[in-house]
């Protein structure tokens, strides 16, 4: 089984719903490495990345709120961050449990799960947002 965004998860803003593809790749990545047992070196490389790439990926749409003035923008970075402490609380849990490989499947589908219903609830509220925006950015040059 892969993971990957499902079409339904598009939002029809390009940027947004490239970022969001590469992180649904960076899942599966991690995910692979965790199944097929490649080792706690291999699975720690996947996470790191995901991690820093997650969080790149809030850092750019948060901005691209702010650049847009979304009206929800503080209601969203609030479920980032709400988001970040979970995500948090279960890495440490990782970290001490090395071997449990249990629990980085258990983190990847808190992570998959999260996206899935933010990117649905939020995201499209944002794309939507933000695309007229642009548009009316064009058309006033």
């Amino acid at each position: 089984m892969h993971i990957k965004l499902a079409d339904e998860l598009l939002t029809g803003n390009k940027i947004i719903d490239e970022q969001h593809k590469e992180l649904f790749k960076r899942i599966d990545l991690a995910f692979q490495a965790t199944k097929q047992g490649k080792g706690a070196q291999k699975t720690n490389e996947a996470l790191t990345f995901l991690e820093f790439y997650m969080f790149e990926h809030f850092h750019n749409e948060e901005k691209l709120q702010f650049d847009y003035a979304f009206p929800e923008f503080e209601a969203h970075k609030k479920q980032h961050d709400t988001f970040k402490n979970e995500y948090y609380k279960l890495k440490e849990k990782i970290n001490k449990e090395t071997d449990d490989y249990s629990l980085v499947i258990q983190l990847l589908d808190l992570i998959v799960d999260w996206f899935s219903r933010h990117i649905k609830r939020m995201d499209k509220n944002v794309s939507a947002h933000i695309n007229k925006a642009m548009k009316i950015e064009r058309q006033a040059r």
